[in-house]
């Protein structure tokens, strides 16, 4: 299997950039989907319980927190403020175990905290740590390559490995190097999971911050960066990932992204598809309908989008179509569970015989689903009620 390079992407993003791209836009369409977000199961991290398992956690504050507030337990002398799009990055220099570590502490247009990215410049050993050790070994881990600026004589090109796990509230990924037995870390990353893209652990402007990784120009940020920046925020805002929900800011949001435009097409579809689902949490049903249209202009077999306009329908009292909508996103992936309970649902009263048969595959796809127990329940009564009518 061939491994990533580093310089394979114009912007500086290792190619599997759009894995991590994916993994946040999942993580966050849970939040929109059927189920409330604070029900979801996530895999949580096991959390260290001191220090000396876990060196690398910035202990003056947390995500979401205001960047006043974590600011000013700092030493103000010690900090390096710069311009981050809408917001700000601030760099400021801790301890971490025996090494000193940049803390790159990233502030969104409401100085809430969203990123915060711990650099060791010449690595962590983690020979004394071995709950990190352990943890590596535990998560998804994806091999790539980086280039050295060293001459020939010593290591020109270093193995490394990007790991990343999501967490209830945010994502936490590593990039660690092997060059002893042991992997050494370099890169420690906890980010909200909307800007996840383009915060990534693994992007060349954090990777050549390391000691002895070659050094080339940098590419100037992506022209769409802005676009991102405001499709993230969205994101938070719609799932009150730091507050309570707001739809309207996400609308807002989602908008001002549409308006400066994204190069990945990926992220318009969603940007109209999220903005669908933050009228839908409105009531407004029509205005959904139309944002989610758009999306699938963009982008049209995408299961979850006809999925989410079904349940649109639903609420519109509109089961025709609503069905329609279900039957798609089920067509384009068989093993859509929650498509395939409410396609069931939505055939109760206009079908009852049909609704049988899809409460029945339902069960067969999803029992022993431990995500699928509430709804594995449901299915359960609605079947005996229709046998017995």
């Amino acid at each position: 299997m061939e491994i990533p390079s580093l310089t394979t992407h114009p912007y500086g993003f290792p190619s599997f950039l759009p894995w991590i791209l994916f993994t946040a836009i999942a993580f966050l369409a849970a939040c929109g989907g059927t189920a409330p977000f604070q029900n979801l199961p996530e895999k949580v991290v096991k959390q260290p319980q001191s220090e000396v398992l876990d060196p690398i956690k910035f202990v003056n504050g947390s995500l979401c927190d205001n960047g006043d507030q974590v600011l000013k337990s700092l030493d103000s002398n010690t900090l390096t403020s710069t311009s981050w799009g809408v917001g700000r990055e601030v760099v400021v220099s801790l301890p971490v175990g025996s090494k000193q570590s940049e803390f790159h502490l990233f502030l969104d247009n409401r100085d809430k905290l969203v990123g915060i990215i711990s650099i060791t410049r010449d690595g962590l050993e983690l020979g004394p740590y071995p709950e990190i050790r352990r943890w590596l070994t535990q998560t998804k881990k994806t091999g790539f390559i980086v280039e050295s600026n060293v001459d020939t004589s010593a290591e020109g090109i270093q193995h490394a490995s990007y790991h990343l796990e999501r967490g209830e509230k945010y994502l936490h990924s590593v990039v660690a190097l092997s060059r002893t037995a042991t992997p050494i870390l370099y890169i420690d990353s906890r980010v909200l999971p909307g800007f996840a893209g383009i915060l990534a652990a693994n992007s060349k402007r954090f990777l050549q911050r390391i000691e002895g990784v070659g050094a080339s120009t940098l590419v100037e940020e992506q022209e769409d960066f802005l676009a991102l920046q405001q499709f993230a925020g969205a994101e938070i805002d719609r799932v009150g990932l730091c507050d309570d929900p707001s739809p309207d800011r996400a609308v807002e949001g989602y908008r001002n992204a549409l308006k400066i435009g994204f190069q990945n097409t990926l992220y318009e579809a969603e940007s109209y598809h999220r903005t669908g689902l933050a009228y839908r949490d409105q009531e407004k049903f029509s205005q959904a309908i139309a944002a989610m249209q758009k999306s699938l202009k963009v982008r049209p077999a995408i299961a979850e989008v006809h999925h989410h306009m079904g349940t649109v329908y639903e609420r519109m009292s509109d089961a025709k179509r609503a069905i329609e909508s279900y039957l798609t996103a089920v067509r384009l992936r068989p093993n859509y569970l929650v498509a395939r309970f409410h396609l069931a649902t939505a055939y109760v009263e206009v079908d009852p015989k049909r609704s049988i048969r899809e409460f029945e595959t339902y069960l067969a796809l999803a029992e022993n689903r431990k995500r699928e127990q509430n709804r594995l329940q449901k299915a359960k009564e609605h079947l005996i009620r229709l046998k017995q009518n």
